[in-house]
């Protein structure tokens, strides 16, 4: 069985050999919140990058579903789950039930994150991104200073391997755009 480390290796190359690795894993240790993220976040962004084949042949979708109402039950008190999963709910919202009923939870999600670690810049970053009017033309102040406050926080965070590391460290990363 491989490693949560060799896996992270092994998923921005090999596709499949890394779900089934993950699945093989994430069987083995459920209640490990590192193994649970990455798989989820790796799930999640399969959706975007593998072709359709692929992703109907490995049910994808249904996993990624799944493993969100199996993460909602052992990790609720944790505001990193909060912050995953609201985020990637509240990008991807039609991947989960209804649009507007799963973007809203997203939203609700990324709230709560910011309620159980009020001090973390990532999380005020997110919530903050997902309000209303945060496109790039009207950025609030308060967003503004999240995306100064959150990029040492972001390189520190994400510096490891892997997909999730390397999708955060550059969309959070957002210095430049402002």
């Amino acid at each position: 069985m491989y490693s949560l480390a060799e896996i992270l290796q092994l998923e921005e190359q090999q596709l499949e050999p890394a779900f089934h690795a993950y699945v093989d894993l994430y069987g083995q240790r459920p209640d490990d919140y590192q193994v649970w993220r990455h798989f989820y976040f790796f799930l999640w962004d399969t959706l975007d990058q593998a072709p359709v084949e692929l992703l109907e042949r490995l049910e994808v979708a249904a996993r990624l579903r799944a493993l969100l109402i199996e993460g909602e039950s052992r990790f609720a008190t944790r505001a990193d789950f909060h912050f995953l999963a609201g985020y990637t709910i509240a990008i991807l919202p039609y991947e989960f039930g209804p649009f507007d009923e799963w973007e809203q939870k997203g939203k609700d999600m990324l709230r709560q994150a910011t309620i159980l670690a009020p001090v973390n810049p990532i999380y005020q970053l997110a919530y903050l991104g997902s309000l209303p009017g945060s496109t790039a033309s009207v950025y609030s102040p308060a967003y503004q200073q999240a995306v100064v406050d959150a990029a040492p926080v972001v390189a520190a965070t994400f510096q490891g391997s892997g997909l999730l590391n390397r999708y955060f460290r550059q969309v959070l990363s957002r210095v430049d755009k402002l």
